[in-house]
């Protein structure tokens, strides 16, 4: 099938219709303009262009155009989908959303437009009622503030906006995102976190910042994240973290520092964190561990320490670890040192 002018009568009462892997390419406007009880259409891996024909859509709830060649996104396309609740526009070449575009979609809980080539994140982040917002792969360089809005963003809870070229995020670009619980930026080219970024984020649970060119972590960056689960920050430049930049994480459970340029670890950096499960601080350029480096992290059962240039470890390096199960320092300086392991009662696997 290449074009689509009409639909057969017999499908009128259809709620579900599947037209993926064809060779569509043009659909009539007015092509399902009777096509009151239809809820899921499925159009993928198709060549579509222009989808003026969805705008007859009045019943639909899930839409799927993923793998097309739509390139702009009109208002008088979507305005009269009140019902759509999951729209995939993935794998398109959408450069062009007309604002207000989605002002009309107050049903719309899940959007994924990953694979195309949007520039911008704002009018997106004011879709007032979305669940999963999915921005992967794209040309966006930076999120800014909401302009003139008061709103308390309740619906949002994940936001992915993977491999991008994201340099900065403006520190009122999140603010009233209190539902956020999970947050992705990995592979994009963020210098810096602000604090600021976070403030109303307290029930974020996931924070991905890997693959990105942060270099420090300052002093309370995260104090407002008291639900964070797990912070990843691998794969950056970080050198320097300041002792206490992870104050207020007390439900953090796994940290990703891996893969840095870390020499050393201040005394009290984990002090706060009493709910850590695992560390993972492999591949960095640490070169000693000192006495209360860990104290306090009495629930931790892993610490990956592999492929630093470790040659020393202070008596009690490990003191207080009391259920630390699996420990890995492979790749080190330590010439079959015994000093530092006095403590490791609980060990199953020491490598």
């Amino acid at each position: 099938i290449e074009r689509i002018e009409t639909l057969s009568r017999f499908l009128l009462n259809a709620d579900t219709i599947n037209l993926n892997r064809n060779k569509i390419n043009f659909i009539e406007s007015n092509a399902f303009s009777n096509f009151l009880r239809l809820k899921y259409l499925f159009i993928s891996d198709n060549q579509i262009r222009n989808i003026s024909f969805i705008q007859n859509l009045v019943s639909i709830i899930t839409l799927d155009m993923e793998n097309n060649r739509i390139d702009v996104i009109c208002r008088n396309d979507l305005h009269r989908l009140v019902n759509l609740e999951n729209f995939d526009l993935k794998n398109n070449k959408i450069y062009f959303i007309e604002e207000n575009s989605f002002r009309n979609l107050v049903k719309l809980k899940n959007l994924d437009l990953t694979f195309n080539k949007i520039k911008t994140v704002d009018q997106l982040l004011r879709i007032d009622m979305i669940v999963t917002l999915i921005l992967n792969f794209n040309y966006i360089h930076s999120i800014n503030p909401i302009i003139n809005s008061n709103n308390t963003y309740m619906g949002l809870k994940k936001l992915e906006i993977r491999y991008n070229n994201i340099e900065s995020i403006h520190f009122d670009s999140l603010r009233n995102f209190t539902s956020l619980e999970e947050l992705n930026l990995e592979n994009n080219n963020l210098n810096d976190l602000d604090g600021r970024i976070f403030i109303d984020l307290y029930n974020l649970t996931i924070l991905d910042s890997e693959y990105n060119n942060l270099f420090f972590i300052r002093n309370r960056t995260f104090l407002h994240l008291r639900n964070l689960n797990t912070l990843n920050l691998a794969h950056n430049k970080i050198y320097l973290i300041e002792s206490e930049a992870f104050r207020g994480l007390i439900k953090l459970k796994n940290l990703y520092l891996n893969n840095n340029f870390i020499k050393n670890i201040h005394s009290i950096i984990f002090r706060h964190l009493s709910n850590l499960d695992l560390i993972d601080l492999k591949s960095n350029h640490i070169e000693s561990i000192e006495k209360n480096t860990f104290f306090g992290l009495s629930q931790l059962k892993q610490l990956n320490l592999i492929d630093n240039q470790i040659q020393k470890l202070d008596m009690g390096s490990f003191e207080n670890l009391n259920l630390i199960q699996n420990l890995k320092l492979d790749n080190n300086f330590l010439f079959k040192s015994k000093e530092g392991f006095e403590d490791l009662r609980s060990v199953r696997n020491l490598t």
